[in-house]
């Protein structure tokens, strides 16, 4: 920008908002300042002025501000000048962003003092302190060194400054606040700049960019916003994401909690595949016990056998009752917990015949809740015992035992073999449980079941091992052969391990 000065006019500009803010431009009685030198230019760093934006000149007893055909125009107290415009003492002449204020002023005295004050007219409109700022750098020589001086007065003479006619230095207008700094660099009240480096003509495009979109908009709405609006405005956002998260979790849990329907209370011909306990991964919560009825309707003798899964179930911490009456305990882990299925026959003395029986899980930690547990595909499976007397029972599961030794011997022969020997033992298991004494063969039986069991789960996960490893390789071909293998090792859904392989063709869609 270019300012010419006439010897009997002298004036000066001082910033009051935008780049340099705070600085004072005098151009005083000084016959080497009239007309077009490099002493007279001062150099706006801001986008939105032009490289030969306006000029500032003395015509007569008046001074002039004139727009040089720039590209943002120069605007004399808000307005966009068209030509030639008189300025008096307290206009102001905005370029780009930087607003100066003219002062006419005759008494150009400099002295130091020991507490001085920088004085600055800022706009009480304006929503942005540019004092971190790049300075206004005027060129030139000694003149021009003295014309780029911010010049400095005491508070005495604040105070004192007469008005001649004129405003003085120090505004008390309602629309304008006096920003005051002591030597000591403290500041009076501002409002922090949003961009600090940004030029108008770079804040006008953010804001063509924002207009395409409403999210756009908002962002830069938001952007405009002081740093505590903002900060309120993030905090309601977030607390507004907390709560639609924990609605859509809300809904996911009720949806799944309806898919399935009520919790099963109760023990039938079918399985029931839920999972009860408490921990991660537990479709039904109970911290303390779980309870089941069931009804025990049958003509002749029969001995019900309880099976299920147990996972997280450490020695001695769920136990098994019917009717008040324990029965025995959830045995702990074991490397086959997963595929491992829990038999349990429960006592014939505790059944109630043609009424409702109940069954619990009960967790015997004090106080619960604090360890896991995990008891899920549930059943209860009624096998009748012959109307015969106890020596032919005995002789029955006699003939079972010695078939069972005889598949167990040649179990690596045909892959049935090890089911057929697990089968034949259980039968003859549950033959001799119709017996009130027991008889040695009893103990054998048992001692064989507990051999040979484990060793049918773990045929079992090996498959699933195998068939799962095929399909993280991608050989879904492979993965399928081997679980069309499993009834082959697996006839019946006796045991567990032909319902598995069923599951993860279905899970794959192999």
């Amino acid at each position: 920008m270019h300012l010419y000065c006439a010897p009997d006019v002298p004036f000066q500009l001082k910033i009051s908002k935008g780049v340099g803010k705070g600085k004072v431009f005098t151009f005083a009685d000084n016959e080497a300042r009239i007309g077009r030198t490099p002493e007279n230019d001062i150099i706006v760093k801001d986008g939105g002025v032009s490289r030969e934006h306006a000029r500032i000149y003395a015509q007569g007893k008046k001074v002039l501000v004139e727009d040089l055909g720039s590209a943002n125009g120069t605007r004399l107290n808000g307005a966009v000048i068209a030509g030639p415009s008189a300025l008096s003492d307290g206009d102001s002449v905005t370029i780009g962003d930087v607003t100066f204020v003219f002062e006419q002023d005759d008494a150009v005295e400099y002295k130091g003092q020991d507490r001085t004050a920088i004085v600055a007219s800022v706009d009480s409109e304006a929503e942005e302190d540019d004092g971190d700022a790049a300075p206004v750098e005027q060129e030139g020589g000694a003149n021009g060194a003295r014309a780029g001086m911010t010049r400095r007065v005491s508070r005495e003479e604040l105070k004192a400054s007469p008005a001649r006619g004129r405003r003085s230095l120090v505004k008390s207008s309602p629309s304008r606040t006096a920003v005051v700094a002591d030597d000591r660099g403290s500041r009076g009240p501002s409002i922090a700049r949003r961009h600090p480096t940004e030029t108008a003509v770079e804040k006008a495009r953010r804001r063509r960019d924002a207009e395409g979109s409403l999210v756009g908009q908002a962002m830069f709405a938001l952007g405009e916003l002081p740093r505590s609006a903002r900060i309120g405005v993030g905090v309601v956002a977030a607390l507004g994401v907390l709560a639609v998260f924990g609605g859509v979790l809300y809904w996911v849990r009720g949806e799944r909690t309806a898919s399935r329907g009520p919790e099963p209370a109760a023990l039938g011909v079918g399985r029931v595949e839920d999972s009860f306990g408490f921990g991660q991964g537990v479709d039904w919560e109970r911290q303390d016990m779980k309870i089941f009825t069931f009804a025990l309707n049958v003509a002749g003798k029969a001995v019900a056998v309880l099976r299920y899964q147990a996972a997280n179930v450490s020695q001695d911490e769920v136990v098994i009752t019917v009717n008040g009456v324990e029965q025995g305990q959830v045995p702990p882990d074991t490397l086959d917990t997963e595929a491992r299925e829990v038999e349990l026959v429960l006592r014939p003395s505790s059944l109630k015949q043609h009424a409702s029986n109940s069954l619990m899980f009960d967790n015997t930690r004090n106080p619960p809740g604090k360890d896991s547990w995990k008891i899920w595909n549930i059943g209860l499976e009624i096998v009748p015992i012959p109307e015969v007397a106890p020596e032919e029972l005995l002789r029955l599961a006699g003939t079972d035992a010695t078939k069972a030794k005889e598949y167990y011997d040649l179990r690596d022969v045909g892959p049935d073999n090890l089911f057929k020997a697990w089968k034949s033992y259980r039968n003859a298991w549950l033959t001799l449980e119709g017996l009130d004494v027991k008889p040695e063969l009893y103990d054998y039986v048992r001692a064989q079941m507990r051999l040979v069991a484990p060793e049918l789960d773990r045929k079992c996960r090996l498959m699933m091992l195998e068939a799962q490893r095929a399909i993280e390789l991608k050989k879904y071909k492979r993965a399928r052969q081997v679980l069309d293998d499993v009834p082959r090792s697996f006839p019946t859904r006796d045991h567990r391990c032909q319902t598995l392989a069923r599951e993860k063709i279905q899970e794959y869609d192999l």
